[in-house]
């Protein structure tokens, strides 16, 4: 089942408002009405979180409480609006595909999307609204704040804008470019990190081939020898620490045996110490971005 009702502990990782602010905010302002267990445990709503996210919204924008809290759902959603975003931490659009997620809401998402897209660049909304979403979407499911549903169902929608994106790249590769294969090791499932960095390849005019999750090393031997192809892997929740060092040397050994350039990226060598000397004959970086500078 789709997590429906959430404890006072889930609000703060949501809003980022600590726990004793929203129980004056409860008792003082009545900004929120819980039910409550036989034993006195809060629980709320998903319309409640939605509500509380705009409120805290305006609050973090320099809007008193009490302020709020004499507002009907009309005036607080117009005021959300109306705040100048050029201030904020993150634009309002991540915190409305924020609800889209959590009431699972596919029109909504398109909406916002759509308003964006007639404004942006695919590129800037991604970087601007889809990487700052993903960072918070990722601080949610580790605190269990979130389900895996509400995961899959913006990492999906996401995809479906990237592909979108992709099949319409109208620029021909470079007849100097190397072939690209880019892949997801073994139980790998994170893919929209890959899915963007062939989106910026195909836009410098880099020949692409994109094999997706679940590969094994193996597979890519029939590459071998051939002097046109770069691999691209990205290394997201696996291998974990323990096994990180094995996959590595068994990536460095696949380098040596087939010549070929290998170059590895993503959240595990942010968040794992890996001596890179030690695998000489694969490239190593902590994120796309530099990556990319490095193979243009």
């Amino acid at each position: 089942m789709v997590k429906s009702t959430f404890q006072i502990k889930d609000l703060e990782n949501l809003t980022g408002v600590k726990i004793p602010t929203l129980r004056i905010w409860e008792k003082r302002y009545n900004i929120l009405k819980p039910a409550r267990t036989n034993t006195g445990i809060r629980s709320y709503n998903i319309e409640e979180v939605l509500r509380l996210l705009n409120i805290a919204y305006l609050n973090r924008n320099g809007w008193k409480i009490s302020k709020i809290a004499a507002l009907t759902e009309k005036e607080i959603q117009l005021a959300v609006k109306n705040i100048d975003q050029s201030n904020n931490d993150y634009p309002i659009e991540v915190e409305e595909f924020l609800i889209a997620m959590l009431s699972l809401d596919q029109v909504k998402f398109s909406q916002i999307y759509s308003n964006l897209r007639n404004e942006y660049s695919f590129e800037t909304i991604f970087e601007n609204y889809f990487h700052p979403l993903l960072f918070r979407i990722g601080i949610l499911w580790q605190t269990e704040t979130i389900d895996i549903i509400h995961e899959h169902f913006i990492s999906s929608l996401i995809i479906q804008k990237l592909i979108f994106e992709i099949e319409n790249i109208k620029t021909n590769t470079s007849k100097k470019s190397k072939t690209h294969i880019l892949f997801l090791p073994l139980n790998e499932i994170h893919e929209i990190g890959l899915r963007y960095l062939q989106y910026q390849l195909l836009l410098n005019k880099k020949d692409v081939i994109y094999l997706g999750n679940n590969v094994d090393l193996i597979h890519l031997n029939r590459f071998k020898d051939r002097k046109d192809i770069v691999i691209i892997g990205s290394l997201t929740i696996v291998p974990n620490e323990k096994s990180l060092n094995d996959y590595l040397k068994s990536l460095n050994e696949f380098a040596t045996h087939t010549n070929l350039p290998v170059h590895l990226y993503g959240l595990q060598f942010n968040i794992n110490s890996v001596s890179y000397k030690k695998y000489s004959n694969i490239n190593i970086y902590q994120n796309a971005k530099e990556l990319l500078k490095s193979i243009k």
